[in-house]
């Protein structure tokens, strides 16, 4: 069914695992501190509550919720564009009557591919009641003005209470999508607040039924919290979560929870500490793609009024070693056997990662054969193996800067100072 449909609709399935050298070299997630928070300045912060931020893939494009003048009304989305990921934000501007009402449409996010945005509307014309989440299509995802008119996500996660806060996390291990997002005083749960959800997307692109996220949540009698707006890094394994349980520094907190994979439960959650959080409200996170920067909002003192937009940073801590660690080398599909070998193309372009050095590994266990016309001379190879039709072990060394399109990742041995590329040996 085509996007134009009054159905939601997502499709399901596998996504390759292509990754930048950087995030090879710290599979488990390892990064260091949190800077101190940056107010994101009077360019995109105002005397209005600027809140509910969203970074795309590239970080080229922040979008925010806001009731600053010159919006349809109440909280309007709004989206700001830089050059470069180092250049200045440009005044924001109001995404238009397509997505925003006279109301509130607020708290917006994307499917990682960047086609959909999802977002809270209340009493939209079509709804379930209250607050109801929404998702949005556009064709060309560089192009902030051309979202389509948006569907209702469905009973299934709506319903007559609030819904709103969603974050769309799309399991590369699994092919499994599941949608979270936050609930208010939701039937057959026992919180009196805001707890946080998850429905996973059926494999016609409709949502199944919604289930509480019970380590996220700390539901009812007098401890209850408010627990809402979620992000969650790219590879599954952290969540930050916005709540006022007690043992925060202030009022609303950043919290966060880790899981060791996409499989196991999410741990309790923990403070991000008095760097990060204020005795004010600090709230509403967005990750961008590369899990070093956190957005968020926050009314501490020293703002512009109202909520403000604050960004902290982290720094990636390399893992493994020559000794041991565990890493993912590349397996190129589209292999196939002649003459009791297996040979796979090697397709390079300029994107998502650099190999400048390469890793062998025992005879037999990964095998990679190429011939110099199947690479190509625009893959500036700076050596290829002297047998090319050796069936033991091959390394390819690459330039810095280009990129191995592959379809899946599979388990490698020890963490050394570049990378083997193959294919598993002909059995």
């Amino acid at each position: 069914m085509t996007h134009h449909s009054q159905n939601f609709r997502l499709s399901r399935g596998f996504h390759p695992r292509v990754e930048r050298l950087e995030e090879r070299c710290n599979p488990d997630g390892s990064f260091g501190a949190w800077s101190a928070p940056v107010n994101l300045g009077a360019v995109i912060n105002t005397s209005s509550s600027d809140q509910h931020p969203a970074i795309s893939k590239d970080g080229l494009s922040l979008y925010i919720s806001s009731d600053r003048p010159g919006g349809f009304g109440g909280l309007d989305i709004w989206v700001s564009h830089r050059a470069k990921v180092d250049s200045p934000w440009e005044a924001p501007v109001n995404l238009g009557p397509v997505i925003n009402t006279t109301i509130d449409d607020r708290v917006p996010t994307f499917s990682r591919d960047g086609h959909w945005m999802f977002f809270g509307s209340i009493n939209r014309p079509g709804g379930f009641g209250a607050t109801d989440i929404w998702a949005s299509y556009r064709q060309d995802v560089h192009d902030d003005f051309a979202w389509e008119t948006p569907v209702n996500l469905g009973a299934n996660v709506n319903t007559s209470t609030d819904e709103d806060g969603a974050t769309f996390f799309q399991d590369d291990e699994t092919g499994i999508n599941t949608l979270y997002f936050t609930s208010l005083n939701r039937a057959g749960y026992p919180g009196t607040d805001w707890d946080i959800y998850a429905s996973v997307q059926n494999l016609d692109g409709t949502f199944g039924p919604a289930v509480p996220v019970t380590p996220l949540n700390l539901p009812g009698g007098p401890t209850d919290a408010r627990d809402t707006r979620t992000a969650i890094r790219k590879d599954g394994r952290e969540m930050f979560i916005t709540t006022n349980r007690s043992g925060g520094q202030g009022l609303i907190d950043l919290w966060v929870s880790t899981r060791a994979t996409t499989s196991d439960q999410w741990s309790t959650p923990v403070n991000l500490g008095p760097t990060v959080n204020s005795s004010a409200n600090d709230g509403a996170p967005a990750i961008s793609s590369d899990g070093q920067t956190l957005y968020f909002y926050s009314n501490r003192s020293g703002g512009s009024g109202g909520n403000d937009l604050y960004m902290t940073s982290r720094e990636k801590i390399p893992g493994g070693s020559p000794d041991g660690g565990t890493q993912a080398a590349v397996l190129l599909k589209g292999g196939r056997v002649e003459d009791g070998r297996k040979t796979a193309k090697l397709v390079l372009s300029t994107e998502f990662f650099i190999a400048p050095g390469s890793t062998v590994v025992p005879a037999g266990q990964l095998t990679f054969v190429a011939t110099e016309s199947e690479v190509g001379a625009s893959a500036r190879v700076v050596e290829l193996p002297p047998d090319l039709q050796q069936t033991t072990v091959a390394t390819v060394l690459l330039d810095t800067g280009l990129v191995l399109h592959a379809d899946e990742v599979v388990p490698n041995n020890s963490f050394a100072e570049g990378w083997l590329l193959g294919l598993p040996g002909a059995n």
